[in-house]
């Protein structure tokens, strides 16, 4: 009786320390969300196929808009594709998605994943490519801030690299120096 209980006090303890180291890092507050790869691809591209789930695939080599378009399973009539949008090269954080019109045709839509999503996987931003949301995922921004980023873009012209965004007053080193490991 006495080995049955030192047993069952063996395991309780034992459970009680996995599930205290478990929470400590599931409770960790962090800037970015965890997310490990163990060998980073060449370009990782988020697709939504047409019942809208989005899959996010890893290539070695660039992949081919058409070969992307086979991805988005688009079935039935294809509207006209512009052919920039073919002959583009496909980048890394790129977003492909397929869904119909009122007519029934098949449209293919080309855009960007969010940047919290690009984020946790390690794939470079670019502040040209932002919308008033992705910056507002970046610390230290808030939405007057991302407002003010985008219509200073619009107005002025694209930034080109983030150190040209010292232009838009409240943006200084400092956040640059915050921000410098996600662009």
């Amino acid at each position: 009786m006495r080995g049955e209980h030192g047993m069952l006090l063996c395991v309780v303890l034992l459970l009680c320390s996995l599930l205290y180291d478990i929470g400590r890092h599931v409770l960790v507050n962090q800037d970015v969300p965890p997310f490990l790869l163990e060998d980073h691809p060449a370009m990782q591209i988020a697709v939504d196929d047409v019942q809208g789930a989005s899959k996010i695939y890893q290539f070695k080599r660039m992949p081919s808009v058409r070969g992307v378009m086979n991805l988005t399973d688009c079935a039935g009539p294809m509207n006209v594709i512009p052919m920039e949008t073919i002959q583009d090269p496909v980048k890394s954080g790129e977003r492909f998605s397929c869904a119909p019109d009122d007519a029934g045709n098949q449209t293919f839509y080309r855009d960007w994943m969010p940047a919290p999503q690009r984020i946790a996987l390690g794939i470079p931003l670019h502040p040209d490519r932002m919308s008033v949301a992705d910056w507002d995922a970046l610390p230290g921004v808030g939405v007057a801030l991302a407002a003010r980023i985008v219509a200073d873009r619009q107005k002025n012209g694209d930034f080109g690299r983030y150190q040209t965004l010292k232009r838009i007053s409240g943006v200084g080193n400092g956040r640059l120096a915050r921000w410098e490991r996600f662009f």
